[in-house]
């Protein structure tokens, strides 16, 4: 009975450890590898004549770390292995004698798209990221407001369906930044070891007249992406994203664009 009570007196004085909020871990020399996966439709619409093209590609992400420092890792970005395809679903009459030569204009320059973005970057441990890339001439360009593979995270520790909402933009010059909705939903358990799944979502819609012409804009985008917390490791994801814009002029008609895209990548 002593011995009980002793037992129950030691766990009453061992403080409560609080849960920590997730956390991307890095290490210096450590190279990080993701195959990425795209697949595309373009779809134009002008006076009832609509040219529709699927395109697929691939690359090789590559991470390599060369510093950490009070939690923010320094690495460079590159991609290599890139591949590219490209089919004419559909065609202006006029148009389809080329399409072969559209086909491979179009693959061409995905696989130009893929292959270049070279980059260096600073990620904190919540998977905020500042890029930096050349500018030509010995000029460099940076982008603050960046994201590990999609992924921030939250300051706290995440609560089951909660979202958290974070501004994030593209390496890409002129990107804006877009507000990003993140939520875990629950774990999943892949190659033996329990991944949390966090969902993301955003939309945004723009319009503007000028003169006759009056232009619209809608995007939007969902996935996941799969978060080995324990390695603090990003393991695979899924992004989905849908942009249509639409310019009409009074007397001439509309031209509507239409782009729905699928990328996925698993680290490996």
């Amino acid at each position: 009975m002593i011995k009980k009570s002793l037992v129950w007196i030691a766990l009453l004085t061992v403080p409560a450890i609080a849960a920590a909020p997730l956390k991307l871990l890095f290490t210096k020399g450590e190279t990080l590898r993701y195959k990425v996966d795209i697949t595309s439709t373009e779809t134009t619409s002008v006076k009832g004549d609509t040219a529709e093209l699927r395109m697929s590609g691939s690359h090789v992400m590559t991470m390599k770390v060369t510093s950490v420092s009070n939690g923010v890792a320094t690495m460079s970005v590159g991609y290599s292995n890139a591949t590219a395809s490209a089919t004419a679903l559909s065609l202006p009459e006029d148009a389809k004698k080329n399409k072969a030569k559209i086909e491979a204009a179009a693959a061409s320059a995905l696989k130009t798209a893929l292959s270049t973005g070279a980059r260096s970057q600073k990620v904190k441990s919540n998977g905020t990221a500042t890029y930096t890339m050349k500018a030509g001439e010995g000029q460099s360009l940076t982008i603050e407001g960046g994201a590990f593979m999609m992924l921030v995270l939250p300051t706290s520790e995440p609560v089951l369906n909660k979202p958290w909402t974070a501004n994030i933009r593209q390496p890409m010059p002129g990107a804006p930044a877009l507000p990003v909705k993140f939520k875990w939903v629950g774990n999943v358990t892949k190659n033996g070891r329990p991944l949390k799944k966090i969902m993301m979502s955003v939309s945004q819609s723009k319009s503007d007249k000028q003169g006759e012409i009056s232009m619209s804009m809608t995007e939007s985008a969902g996935g996941f992406v799969l978060l080995d917390s324990g390695r603090g490791k990003v393991m695979s994801g899924e992004i989905e994203r849908t942009l249509k814009q639409t310019m009409k002029h009074e007397k001439e008609g509309s031209r509507i664009q239409q782009q729905t895209s699928k990328q996925s990548f698993t680290k490996f």
